[in-house]
C-alpha cells in the first residue's frame, strides 16, 4: 500500500534554471558562458554535500576568491536560479495531502538555497518531512540519504513512492524497494502514475 511520496526539488517541483538566469550568473562570475556551466556543475558535489562553503565553492567556480559583498550578489543569483516553482508540481503537494498521503521533499541542495527557499517557499508547510543533502552530509544516490528521508516519514520502502529528474537517483531508490518514478515532465508523471498505481496516488 502506497502511504507516502518524496519528491525532488531542483527540475521537478523547480523550474529548470532559465537562459536569462544563468546569463546573469555567469555575466557575475566574468565567465564564458561553456566555461562557467562547466565549472558550476563540475564543483557542485561538494557544495551539495556540505563540504565546501560557499566562499570554496565559488573559487573553485571562478578560479578567484570573492569579497563578502560580491560572493553575496553572486549566491543570491545563483539561488534566484532555482527558485521559481512549478504552480502544477506545488498543486500535486496539496493534492497528495488531501489524500491523507505522508509528504517528502528529498533535495540534493547547498545551504544557502535551503536557507533562502525555507524562508520564502509556503508550500514547504505541506511537507511531513524534509531531508536536504548539505545537512546530511550525504547526497543522492547514496543511500544513506534516501533511509533518512524514509525513516523521517515513517514509511517502508514498498510503501513510498520516489520522483527525480535523475536517472541514477532514480536506479538507487528501486535498489532499495522504493516505488521510484523517473520524471521527464508533467504529462510523463501523470501517465506513469496512473499506469503503475492507479487510483492509489493522487494524479498532478
Amino acid at each position: 500500500m502506497i502511504r507516502g511520496v518524496i519528491v525532488d526539488y531542483g527540475g521537478v517541483l523547480s523550474l529548470e534554471p532559465s537562459a536569462e538566469a544563468l546569463a546573469r550568473l555567469h555575466a557575475l562570475c566574468e565567465l564564458d558562458a561553456g566555461v562557467f556551466a562547466e565549472a558550476w556543475v563540475e564543483h557542485r558535489h561538494g557544495y551539495d554535500l556540505g563540504e565546501l562553503s560557499a566562499a570554496d565553492y565559488w573559487e573553485l567556480v571562478t578560479g578567484r576568491r570573492y569579497d563578502d559583498a560580491t560572493l553575496e550578489r553572486v549566491v543570491a543569483a545563483d539561488v534566484d536560479s532555482w527558485a521559481e516553482t512549478d504552480p502544477a508540481m506545488v498543486a500535486w503537494l496539496r493534492a497528495l495531502k488531501d489524500a491523507g498521503l505522508l509528504v517528502g521533499l528529498l533535495s540534493n541542495m547547498p545551504r544557502e538555497h535551503w536557507l533562502a527557499f525555507e524562508r520564502s517557499h509556503d508550500w514547504l508547510a505541506l511537507c511531513d518531512h524534509v531531508t536536504v543533502s548539505w545537512e546530511r552530509r550525504a547526497v543522492k544516490p547514496d543511500e544513506a540519504i534516501y533511509l533518512h528521508s524514509l525513516e523521517g516519514l515513517g514509511l517502508e520502502p514498498a510503501e513510498a513512492v520516489f520522483v527525480d529528474d535523475r536517472e541514477d537517483n532514480v536506479e538507487a531508490a528501486s535498489a532499495l524497494g522504493v516505488h521510484a518514478v523517473l520524471y521527464r515532465g508533467i504529462d510523463s508523471l501523470r501517465a506513469e502514475l496512473g499506469r503503475r498505481f492507479g487510483q492509489a496516488v493522487p494524479l498532478p
